[in-house]
């Protein structure tokens, strides 16, 4: 009996330590995915409106869909579109260590060129 408490145990923890650090990393990808999608749609949007508020709102839409937050939009001198999105990493533990702060707040970006509807 000792032995199967012992084994869940490790398994607890080991379990732990692998989400604490791959929560980062699949936000991360998540981010990256939703930058894309939003930097597409608000080009999209741009391009159509020539409106770069209409362009924020169809970008930061996109982005809530991925579950990010639309921090950034920047139309660039070739009329692409800059869009950076934020989205929190979950943890339970380790975004309390000052360090690893930064960790667990992932941003990402995307550009997109002017793109026809």
């Amino acid at each position: 009996m000792k032995t199967f408490v012992k084994l869940v145990l490790v398994a607890v923890i080991v379990a732990g330590i692998i989400f604490e650090i791959g929560s980062p990393l699949w936000a991360r990808t998540a981010a990256a995915g939703a930058a894309d999608d939003a930097a597409n749609v608000a080009a999209r949007d741009y391009f159509d409106s020539r409106n770069l508020d209409e362009a924020r709102t169809a970008a930061s839409s996109a982005a809530a869909v991925r579950g990010s937050t639309l921090t950034n939009i920047v139309l660039l001198d070739d009329g692409s579109i800059k869009v950076t999105v934020h989205r929190p990493a979950k943890s339970y533990v380790l975004h309390h260590i000052s360090a690893l702060k930064n960790w667990y707040n992932v941003s990402a970006s995307s550009t997109a060129p002017p793109i026809r509807a």
